[in-house]
């Protein structure tokens, strides 16, 4: 044995294992690329290069920062023999773990960046090793011409030969190779879906039966002329071979058509013509995956009989039937056998086929001619989604039903389907999947892209119209539940967290929750729309009385001829209901069970309405309209909004109309107010909708506040509605007499109340925010006294509240559900603090500011989202601190800060991006003031990864860039590679670009960005002095861009550097020219007594001006 051979029999073992077939060239190959892949570094060809940059790189430059950075601060590699220790390790090391996920079409991976494995999946036969040595008949196979045999040089013998004889002798063997070839077709028809499984692994045992010198796959469809093609894959866009070309004469194919015998082939009778042209040259026989029950229902019913195989070669086989034919066959009509996918119809079929005995066996058989016409459709009647369902129950197995009764809750994308299957019913396999696609309730969409089922696994579809809610009906709430559950996870998996995950969402409302945030809500990964209408469907079910849509269109009709939802049980008695309705929402508010509140709208909904009694129904429409409200409130996006609009002003309409106690009619006015009040935020931003709704809930506020004088809780209700109102209404209108008249709202709340309670948290809380935005509003008018007036009103109404939390612990409510509410409202009321003392002082910096911000932070624990917002603030006001003071150490405690806040944020946060900028922002600074190579280091990182996040279309893409170039060109100033001041002059230079884009229109940044561009090529001029044309160019459209954009100083800026690049290029005089505009800016903008200034009017003398 040689050396090395037992690695080499290993190998070809895995391989097989692995369902590789290959060749002993086929493996010299793959042996010789693995040598070549393994002599190169993989990551040299992307060493140096990152997401923001690679795509655009100027040429004959590098766009990397060099593959020799230092690795970031903070962070330490482990010594030998530290890291984790998880306390279960063995002897054995326990390798590195590598995260799994599908690959989606917005993520390209390539090879150099993942690895693709194989999962297992269920295998369509029971076991492949006996299904192999049945088939082993085979090999006996004798076709009708045997093949001429070839010769090839015998290497051993030709050389022990010639070493014999002295000369050179060739010695020649006879080549013996396997006549036959298989060839296996697979019918293309959308039910044949669920048989790929079989398709792959009978080809995998009949190349390693032996028994065939090729195994070749082809699928078939119909062409544009109705007759049979084959192409290589299925359901391409590629041109179709004729079926024909597949005909072998010589008789040495053997034909296995893979097919339910249902597709539109068989139908127009052009499978049957094509089976009959192979059979007059070889064996053919059809594998039908369908139970034999089913058999009779299919395009090619077989008869039962006996096959006959002869003794002589070609494999024909003899057909007997069992039943005697009423009619005459066709002239010239050939048995084909059909054949169950099972280990022994096919070893028996083997045997019959191979022509070395008279082998007989029981099988079935359709009889095809060359003018078969097909099947002739049946006739058309109108039948229900009822009937539809109950003839396929009539026909299919007991699993098959329940199986389309899950798909009702799913979306039809066939790799849900299969999901759904495997999760709810892994008992079952292909054949019940089958059976529900060749139901008659299933549709395919035929409309789907090629591109789009290849990306997707596999074809989508619908249910025949009413067939979904038919089903719908015979689904328990556990098992929609369930399958959605199972769907979620799909979305997740395939779209990404980022995408808008709605079958999750109903999984919550089902499950009595509130349902997930939405976290496509800025813009993810979209998802196909069943996706998002299939959940509704399956919530609107559950959901008791119908949610969502009006179920009472109008107030006013009859109560006899007002339909009553399915489910629901009307009371008798108004008063009743409308008390058990307060008790579910009042158990949804303090629980937040979704369950509860859908409760109390279906008893709301079911209750007698009748206008004759309005002292009950005002207080019954006024709760409905509160609980859609409510409804709206847990779950964004609902429709509950429109309904409640209706339901509220019918209340209000009626209370005016009718004699009812005021404290009834103003709760109706006010939850009349408080639902226009959403109406209007739903409505286009700053639009005549908008503004329209929030004055009528102005006016119905109003009303509620003179209605409700005898009721304290309401009043304080309708009031602090009544601010909130004139805020977004001042939003809208810029009216700051809005402002004014809340303020004064809320002086007679507080001045009124009683001087041995405590202060209302809550009033003192919106007076605070309604004075720090009259604040804001008195700097923009430049009334710096009125400002810092509002703004000390402002901290003295937060210092209140938050020593009132300090001293009893005890914050009021306010805190959102899911975070512990006195830790939410106390750090709510200390960053308010700090933003109304920074706004008193004018500095985001000041000391009181800080500490305020500290006290948050120690205020919010472990909470990851209030960290986070504290430490961001807590960031800006540290480097604040240092434009105040230039002290370092202010921006160390910027840095920290913000690097905490940047670990609390996912890296597909949005909001992650503009974090990272004012990190970088804060680096950029430090190293320029000494913070060495790894601040520097540091800097270009985060730039670089924020920079990466941000999208073409973003209006603040060139301040990034420009921001970018910076840190570059600190990290070469640090003791950086050159390469750094090539990437910063290109993306500088992008940076310009994009702030000249009409789009953005900034040219004050393009001025920056142009200028700092100069100042790199002056750095790079001392390699190539050409460089110095192209400073000079970008000198002078930063002037430009500076005179555009009014920056006086910039600008003599600007044409003071050209002038020092022109003194070296053009000469004096040219570079006077630019001199004398640097002087001539520097003394209109009050600056000529500056450095600046001085060194322009020394360089002015120096070359002869005289000024």
């Amino acid at each position: 044995m040689t050396p090395g051979s037992d690695l080499f029999a290993q190998l070809v073992a895995r391989l097989r294992r692995a369902g590789i077939a290959t060749d002993a060239e086929g493996l010299a190959d793959a042996l010789w690329l693995s040598d070549q892949m393994a002599s190169g570094d993989p990551g040299d060809a992307t060493q140096g290069q990152d997401s923001a940059t690679i795509g655009d790189e100027s040429p004959g430059e590098a766009s990397g920062a060099g593959a020799d950075e230092p690795a970031p601060r903070g962070r330490e590699e482990p010594a030998d023999g530290e890291g984790d220790d998880d306390g279960g390790a063995d002897d054995g090391e326990t390798g590195p773990t590598v995260p799994i996920h599908a690959v989606r079409e917005t993520e390209p991976i390539t090879l150099d960046e993942a690895l693709q494995i194989r999962v297992p999946v269920a295998n369509a036969f029971p076991q492949l090793l006996p299904l192999e040595r049945a088939l082993r008949p085979l090999q006996r196979y004798r076709p009708h011409a045997r093949a001429r045999r070839g010769s090839e040089l015998d290497e051993m013998a030709t050389a022990e030969t010639s070493a014999r004889s002295g000369h050179i002798l060739p010695v020649f063997r006879e080549v013996r190779r396997r006549d036959a070839r298989l060839l296996l077709v697979m019918d293309d028809s959308p039910s044949m879906v669920v048989w790929d499984q079989m398709l792959e692994e009978l080809r995998l045992v009949c190349e390693q039966v032996g028994a065939f010198r090729d195994v070749a796959v082809h699928y078939l469809r119909p062409r544009p002329d109705g007759e049979p093609g084959v192409a290589a894959g299925r359901g391409g866009d590629e041109a179709l071979s004729p079926a024909d070309r597949l005909r072998d004469p010589t008789g040495r194919t053997v034909t296995l058509l893979l097919s339910d015998c249902s597709g539109l082939l068989w139908g127009r009778g052009a499978a049957q013509r094509l089976l009959h042209r192979w059979a007059r040259t070889g064996p053919v026989a059809v594998l039908q995956p369908l139970p034999q029950r089913m058999w009779p229902r299919t395009l090619l019913p077989a008869e039962p009989g006996v096959l006959r195989g002869t003794s002589g070669a070609g494999g024909r086989l003899e057909f007997l039937p069992r039943r005697r034919r009423t009619r005459e066959r066709a002239p010239g009509a050939l048995a084909v056998p059909v054949l169950s996918p099972t280990r022994g119809a096919l070893g028996a079929w083997a045997h019959a086929v191979s022509g070395t005995t008279r082998f007989t066996l029981d099988a079935a058989a359709a009889w095809v001619h060359d003018r078969h016409a097909g099947a002739e459709p049946p006739p058309r009647r109108e039948r229900t989604a009822e009937q539809l369902v109950q003839d396929f129950q009539a026909v299919s197995s007991p699993a098959a039903q329940h199986l389309s009764v899950y798909l009702s809750a799913a979306p039809l994308a066939y790799p849900v389907m299969q999901l759904v299957q495997r999760a709810m019913m892994p008992q079952t396999g292909p054949i019940e999947m089958a059976e529900v696609l060749l139901s008659g309730l299933l549709l395919r969409q035929e409309d789907t892209p090629a591109e789009t089922l290849r990306r997707e696994g596999g074809p989508w579809y619908d249910f025949a119209p009413g067939v979904e809610e038919v089903l719908l009906r015979r689904l328990g709430l556990g098992e929609a539940t369930l399958v959605l559950k199972h769907c979620s996870l799909y979305v997740e998996r395939v779209f990404g967290r980022r995408a808008r995950n709605f079958p999750a969402m109903v999984v919550g409302y089902l499950s009595g929750e509130g349902g997930p945030p939405d976290p496509g809500e800025s813009g993810g990964v979209p998802v196909p729309r069943p996706f998002a209408e299939v959940p509704q469907k399956v919530l609107r079910r559950f959901q008791p009385g119908g949610v969502g849509p009006a179920v009472l269109d109008a107030y006013g009709q009859d109560p006899a001829a007002v339909a009553v939802p399915s489910g629901g049980v009307p009371f008798g008695h108004q008063g009743r209901v409308v008390e058990t309705a307060r008790e579910r929402l009042a158990r949804f508010h303090e629980r937040r069970t979704i369950r509860d509140l859908w409760e109390a709208i279906r008893l709301l909904r079911t209750a007698p309405d009748d206008e004759r009694q309005p002292a009950r129904t005002v207080p019954l429409r006024t709760l409905l309209a509160e609980c859609l409200l409510s409804l709206w409130e847990a779950r964004q996006g609902d429709d509950a909004p429109a309904e409640a609009e209706r339901t509220a002003r019918s209340a209000a309409e009626l209370a005016d109309r009718a004699a009812v106690p005021d404290a009834v009619a103003g709760r109706a006015h006010l939850v009349l107010g408080r639902v226009l009040r959403v109406v209007a935020g739903q409505s286009p931003p700053h639009s005549a909708g908008a503004a329209r709704a929030l004055a009528e809930a102005d006016a119905a506020l109003t009303r509620a506040e003179h209605l409700l004088l005898g009721a304290p809780d309401d009043l304080l209700a309708a009031r602090m509605c009544l601010v909130d109102v004139a805020r977004e209404r001042y939003a809208l209108t810029g009216d700051r007499h809005l402002l004014y008249g809340a303020q004064a709202l809320l002086d007679v709340v507080l001045e009124s109340w009683p001087p041995d309670g405590p202060m209302p948290r809550g009033p003192l809380s919106v007076r605070g925010a309604l004075l720090s935005a009259l604040a804001e509003d008195a700097t923009q008018r430049d009334a710096t006294d009125e400002a810092r007036a509002f703004a000390l009103q402002s901290v003295a109404d937060f210092e209140t509240v938050a020593d009132a939390d300090a001293a009893s612990g005890r914050p009021g409510a306010g805190a959102t559900s899911g975070q512990p509410p006195e830790r939410a409202s106390r750090v709510a009321t200390l960053l308010d603090l700090a933003a109304a003392r920074a706004m008193a002082a004018a500095d985001l910096g000041a000391p009181e500011v800080v500490e305020d911000l500290e006290r948050a932070l120690r205020c919010a624990g472990d909470d990851a989202d209030l960290r986070l917002e504290c430490l961001r603030r807590l960031g800006l006001a540290h480097a604040a601190r240092y434009a105040r003071t230039a002290r370092v150490t202010e921006l160390a405690e910027a840095d920290d800060a913000l690097a905490a806040a940047q670990r609390l944020v996912a890296t597909d946060d949005p909001a992650r991006a503009d974090l990272l900028v004012d990190r970088g922002r804060v680096l950029v600074e430090w190293a320029g003031r000494g913070g060495g190579l790894a601040v520097a280091t540091d800097a270009v990182r985060v730039l670089r990864e924020a920079l990466a996040q941000t999208p073409e279309s973003h209006p603040l893409l060139a301040e990034r860039r420009l921001l970018f170039g910076r840190a570059l060109r600190r990290r070469n100033e640090a003791g950086g590679a050159l390469t750094d001041l090539h990437e910063a002059e290109w993306i500088l230079a992008r940076a310009a670009r994009a702030a000249e884009d009409p789009a953005r229109a900034d040219p004050a940044t393009a001025a920056e960005a142009w200028l700092e561009r100069g100042d790199v090529l002056l750095g790079l001029a001392s390699d190539a002095p050409e460089r110095l044309d192209a400073a000079a160019e970008s000198y002078h459209r930063a002037a430009g861009r500076a005179a555009s954009a009014g920056d006086q100083l910039l600008g003599a800026r600007a044409h003071h550097c050209r002038g020092t690049v022109l003194e070296r290029t053009a000469g004096p005089a040219r570079a006077l020219e630019s001199y004398r505009a640097a002087w001539a800016l520097w003394q209109h903008a009050g600056a000529a007594r500056g450095p600046q200034a001085r060194s322009t009017l020394e360089r002015m003398r120096a070359l002869g001006d005289t000024v």
